[in-house]
């Protein structure tokens, strides 16, 4: 079967995206871009297998656009876009290629992230040096990401937290020791507890 292109038409509400009219019929749709790179035109016959590539531009550009609206709500790390990605079945195939754009783009970029996360962290709600690289290593960073997200970290910064935390808590805990206990189990050493607790009592 002979595959023409029929007709190019930009989308009324995005213009920055053309239909692809295959035998009359739509067959696609693609950001201008890619007609343009693709060098597509009206009367262009195509082979199946040249279809068949355009149908997965198309297709890496719907889960593109989804990627980009995801990351509209906040920064997201590199594996909760393809996390995302998964879950709302995108070819398995195609998902590295439209992480790598994201990247390239600017849009995801894991050490921004980190470093956007651990700073909402402990201005909202101060977590321990431990805790922090904990979450990041849920969301996903390489060791390397983090350590050098966590290398900005003050000590005083740090030291900061823990006296608002000790300062949320000693009401539930007005005992030292278990004030102790339960700070070490949010990741603070024993020595930086009693040396803030010591200048807390000063």
């Amino acid at each position: 079967m002979v595959c023409l292109i029929t007709a190019l038409k930009a989308q009324q509400r995005d213009p920055g995206r053309c239909n692809v009219y295959v035998n009359n019929r739509f067959e696609l749709a693609l950001p201008m871009l890619d007609v343009s790179a693709e060098g597509l035109q009206v009367g262009q016959s195509l082979h199946e297998d040249q279809l068949e590539h355009l149908r997965q531009l198309a297709d890496r550009g719907q889960w593109y656009r989804a990627a980009v609206q995801y990351l509209a709500v906040r920064r997201r790390s590199r594996r909760e876009i393809m996390d995302y990605l998964r879950r709302k079945e995108a070819d398995p195939e195609e998902i590295p290629a439209i992480v790598e754009r994201l990247e390239s783009s600017g849009l995801v970029d894991d050490l921004a992230f980190g470093k956007a996360w651990v700073a909402d962290r402990l201005a909202l709600r101060p977590r321990s040096r431990r805790q922090l690289e904990q979450e990041l290593q849920a969301k996903g960073l390489s060791l390397a990401t983090i350590a050098t997200v966590l290398a900005e970290v003050a000590p005083e910064t740090e030291d900061s937290a823990l006296c608002q935390l000790i300062s949320r808590k000693r009401r539930q805990y007005p005992d030292d020791e278990r004030l102790i206990r339960y700070l070490q189990r949010q990741g603070y050493s024993y020595d930086q507890i009693k040396q803030v607790l010591h200048g807390l009592s000063e």
